[in-house]
């Protein structure tokens, strides 16, 4: 067992906030980008701790649309039907970057 730790973690110029302390997450999911349009409207399980558990734009995203989402969904997969801890890959649409198609481009799930 390491014994030779800081005190306090190193800082490396940038912070962690809430952005938005009041907000609970149900099903089905909705994204929306100013000024208030339907960016992604997804199913996801919302029970315990499971939901919309990640969200990564591509750098370079206003070019190549891609994002990633890390969520639990109900799916068939080749390991079964139900919930799945689920990595899929997403394009946004070509004429309009705040509107994301909701076919998976790619998809990856592990069972729970």
């Amino acid at each position: 067992m390491p014994t030779n730790l800081p005190p306090q973690p190193p800082q490396f110029g940038c912070t962690i906030n809430t952005a938005f302390p009041t907000v609970s997450l149900s099903h089905p999911l909705c994204f929306a980008s100013p000024p208030r349009r339907v960016f992604m409207s997804l199913p996801v399980m919302s029970d315990s701790e499971s939901g919309l558990l990640g969200l990564v734009f591509y750098p370079g995203y206003a070019t190549n649309r891609y994002f990633h989402l890390f969520s639990t969904r109900s799916i068939t997969t080749t390991q079964g039907s139900g919930r799945h801890q689920v990595i899929s890959r997403f394009l946004a649409t070509a004429n309009n970057a705040n509107v994301a198609l909701t076919n998976p481009f790619n998809r990856w799930a592990a069972s729970d």
